[in-house]
């Protein structure tokens, strides 16, 4: 008999994982000169695809596009197909499967995601991932491959022998977890006060002792944990004819907050050693984790964005205006970047932007505010680069204010009844606080008017007033849920 599959005896959080979607990875093909399909009609695989969750919120969204997923582990998939069955999607599919059977007659893909997977598996695993990439990928399509990278996880490799000497002889998994997070605490907690540590290796513990119990068992105490260096996962896609597009978030390849001597040094480099270039850029900020998208080798890329590849792009921002005792304005985002500036137009276009949220501007509304078209698509994707702004290839596919009746998607309605976490239309996971607002998503389907929305929130326990509901569906519609 056969051992149980570990992803079936704990499970693994599911998420939608914002940088796997189509409207990211076409967006990033587009700066590059690469047309991909675009997201409302195309077809998307997941390798290890775990309960779905990240491609049933795609399926919910994009109704004529299709989605297929695979997974080892029988209960995630189980759990999946429940959901999508509850949904009456018809265009995903979860099936359980062994990628080493999988071959070209699983069909073809404009997409192709392994997030999370590259890292964990053995090395013929790894090779048979990228064969099946190069196999089923569309002409020009895009494969994301996510994976821990070195040098960064060296620290993080240390952590995890330390750990795992620790739990010589301990099988449980919960108490393996356990064991694990106390005794990296007691680390952390009983160095010497002159032990070196360092910020980032005590911060990185620190990380560990939160980080949620699944996800400690699979991503640091199993069995197999193989961080790559940039150069050798590129030698590795390169022998299966696949090449470097770029990463999904595309702050990761922005040099501008290196110091000017790593700037100039990273610029040197020309389009043809763009590997060399990246991999420096990992020895210089110690990268921990990349998102590497791949294309067939036989595709012409260029590296300088043009204006022409903004043309049709939305514009959204989330980031916060905050006044600095010097009197200029910084704007500030909850991943931490920030922009300090007195332009009145960078002010000016934030302004909108902010106002938009969580909507977003066409590029050809906003190249207004700058002498021309190519000076607007310079700024944006600097603005871009740093994590300021966000691109996306339409307009939203939500509303900003409640209609006469209001609705969330289906898939959120099921999401509520499992925990407050859901998936919003920009494909992130928000929640939705305090026990009235779940009341009030559960009766979003369409069908109710204000008068009837109080009348069952109240005989469900939850009075509200008119005036408290509008600010419920304004909040609703700030986490981009609101569909109507």
């Amino acid at each position: 008999m056969s051992a149980p599959n570990l992803y079936d005896a704990v499970a693994y959080p599911g998420f939608a994982q914002a940088q796997t979607h189509p409207d990211r990875l076409s967006t990033i093909a587009a700066l590059f000169g690469l047309a991909a399909a675009p997201s409302e009609r195309c077809r998307v695989l997941e390798v290890g695809c775990g309960d779905g969750r990240n491609l049933i919120a795609m399926a919910s969204a994009l109704p004529a596009s299709t989605f297929a997923g695979f997974d080892l582990a029988a209960q995630p998939i189980a759990a999946g197909s429940d959901v999508v069955a509850r949904l009456g999607l018809k265009n995903v599919s979860l099936t359980r499967r062994d990628l080493m059977t999988v071959g070209a007659e699983i069909g073809t893909f404009d997409y192709v995601i392994a997030h999370g997977f590259y890292a964990w598996v053995p090395r013929p695993v790894q090779d048979r991932l990228l064969a099946l990439c190069r196999e089923v990928l569309a002409p020009g399509g895009i494969a994301y491959v996510s994976y821990n990278a070195y040098p960064g996880c060296r620290l993080r490799e240390m952590l995890r022998d330390m750990m795992m000497f620790q739990l010589r002889g301990v099988d449980d998994p919960a108490n393996r977890v356990a064991q694990a997070k106390a005794f990296i605490d007691f680390v952390r907690r009983g160095a010497p006060e002159d032990a070196d540590y360092g910020a980032r290796l005590t911060a990185e513990m620190e990380r560990l002792v939160r980080q949620s119990p699944g996800t400690m068992f699979h991503d640091l105490l199993g069995g197999i944990y193989s961080p790559a260096y940039f150069h050798e996962f590129m030698a590795h896609a390169g022998a299966h004819a696949l090449q470097y597009l770029g990463e999904a978030d595309f702050l990761e390849m922005d040099e501008e907050n290196l110091p000017p001597e790593a700037v100039d040094r990273l610029r040197a480099f020309g389009p043809d050693r763009i590997v060399e270039k990246e991999q420096l850029m990992d020895f210089l900020k110690l990268r921990v984790f990349r998102q590497t998208l791949l294309c067939r080798d036989s595709i012409a890329l260029r590296r300088a964005p043009a204006s022409e590849d903004l043309g049709r792009i939305h514009v959204a921002t989330r980031a916060h205006p905050v006044t600095t005792p010097t009197g200029s304005v910084e704007y500030r985002t909850a991943r931490g970047a920030s922009m300090a500036t007195d332009s009145p137009v960078l002010r000016t276009l934030m302004g909108r932007l902010e106002s938009a949220w969580p909507g977003s501007l066409p590029f050809a509304e906003l190249s207004g505010l700058f002498a021309g078209a190519a000076e607007a698509a310079q700024m944006l994707i600097r603005l871009y680069g740093s994590a300021m702004v966000d691109l996306h290839p339409s307009a939203p596919r939500f509303v900003l204010r409640a209609g006469a009746t209001p609705s969330v998607s289906a898939l959120v309605r099921v999401q509520i009844e499992q925990g407050p976490l859901v998936t919003n239309r920009l494909h992130a996971d928000v929640k939705v606080d305090g026990d009235a607002a779940r009341e009030l998503v559960r009766r979003l389907d369409g069908t109710r008017d204000r008068p009837a929305l109080l009348r069952d929130l109240a005989a469900a326990g939850q009075a509200l007033s008119p005036e408290s509901l509008e600010k419920g569906l304004g909040q609703l519609a700030r986490l981009a849920l609101l569909l109507s």
